[in-house]
């Protein structure tokens, strides 16, 4: 499963933030149907469970980064 999940890291969602001082990108979620095809082409099954588990690194990929962010 993390095999997955880092072989999808070009596959989420990024929101970019510009300030007069820096510029911030927030990745804000994976875009499933991508996600989907790479988890195809790596031999996985697409099923509920395999993206709810997903989604559960995906949570907490996006909680430790904001953790980092402040």
């Amino acid at each position: 499963m993390f095999a997955l999940f880092t072989a999808s890291e070009t596959q989420w969602e990024r929101l970019v933030i510009a300030g007069q001082k820096k510029t911030v990108i927030v990745r804000t979620g994976l875009y499933y149907d991508r996600v989907e095809s790479v988890a195809r082409a790596h031999g996985f099954a697409w099923n509920a469970t395999l993206l709810g588990d997903l989604r559960i690194m995906e949570a907490e990929a996006i909680a430790a980064w904001s953790r980092e962010a402040r």
